[in-house]
């Protein structure tokens, strides 16, 4: 794109990325993509510095002047999450109190959001309690996220929020490696619950779908029925969104290739990859391709999917006349 022809940002004061130092290298691919669509001096970037004490407690500086600014805060929970929350509050409050005009956060992944219904007796909403406890911020606007745990959550929210799929990630890659040869491509859900993402992926891809029904016993979980697509020589992909101790989703691997399925191919959203998420994946021999919504550790058993370009795209089209989300997410990223 031409500087001539660079898109204007409708805020007067201009745009800061603003970035924890782990999500620093995501930040900068957004940014540079940015500069490369926008005039340049509609942008700024800046990192955060945190300070940390003998008691753990933690104090966050911004690099950088953000007065007047629409920030968008790129935000990770690659610690503890309960500790990341709190410095979450306190970031907000430092960008605040800095003279931020607005506050975007995006946050890839999300934590506390499977907890999104009172399933029991004495226990909390969590989903509710975390995004009131940032929402509750005069200058925070707006969270940017990414395949959310169900889709119901978006009802815990008082504030806008942009609740972006994978598949604008996954859909490229699938055809990339698997384009000429589609009819041989099944997407399969691990579970009932994702039949609806599985749907959307495969229906723009242009493959068969199939899910899978699970019954579980304690923290035992057993799978069993196929639903949908024969999977007999198919080369299966199944897509999940949380990817945690990958307990589930190496048994419904299991499953497909129990029913005679040629190959089996696991992708998910977030790399939780808790518990013996590591050893599970690399037993099960099986090519596993996830985002860096969350940070891991390098395998050759394991793709990661940059998102860089997709949140840049996602803070444009919330910057310009017109734009929209919806866009990127029917007709996915520029070329």
């Amino acid at each position: 794109m031409s500087k001539s022809s660079r898109l204007k940002i409708l805020h007067a004061g201009g745009i800061a990325i603003v970035s924890t130092p782990s999500m620093e290298y995501m930040a900068r691919v957004a940014y540079d993509e940015l500069k490369n669509i926008v005039k340049k001096k509609s942008i700024d970037f800046h990192v955060v510095k945190y300070q940390k004490f003998s008691r753990g407690e933690v104090l966050p500086q911004i690099q950088g002047n953000v007065r007047l600014k629409n920030i968008y805060l790129f935000y990770d929970f690659n610690g503890d999450a309960g500790h990341d929350a709190m410095v979450l509050q306190l970031t907000i409050a430092a960008l605040q109190d800095a003279g931020a005009a607005s506050i975007t956060l995006v946050m890839p992944f999300m934590p506390f959001l499977r907890q999104d219904r009172k399933d029991r007796s004495r226990v909390p909403i969590s989903a509710k309690v975390f995004i009131q406890g940032y929402e509750r911020f005069e200058k925070v606007e707006r969270t940017i996220t990414l395949d959310m745990h169900a889709d119901q959550i978006q009802a815990a929210f008082d504030k806008r929020s942009d609740h972006l799929p994978g598949h604008v990630v996954f859909v490229p890659w699938i055809l990339e490696h698997f384009g000429d040869r589609l009819q041989d491509v099944v997407i399969v859900g691990p579970d009932a619950g994702s039949e609806h993402r599985v749907d959307s992926m495969a229906e723009i891809v242009g493959c068969s779908r199939a899910f899978l029904t699970k019954k579980r016993s304690g923290a035992t979980v057993e799978m069993h029925e196929i639903h949908g697509a024969n999977v007999q020589g198919k080369v299966c992909i199944i897509n999940d969104d949380i990817m945690d101790t990958s307990g589930t989703i190496t048994k419904a691997a299991l499953a497909l290739t129990s029913a005679g399925a040629l190959e089996v191919i696991l992708t998910g959203t977030h790399p939780v990859f808790g518990g013996n998420a590591y050893e599970n994946l690399q037993g099960s021999g099986l090519r596993v391709v996830t985002t860096d919504s969350l940070k891991t550790v390098p395998h050759d058993w394991k793709e990661v999917l940059p998102l860089g370009r997709y949140m840049a795209h996602a803070v444009l089209q919330n910057n310009i006349e017109n734009g929209s989300v919806s866009h990127i997410i029917t007709q996915g990223l520029p070329k």
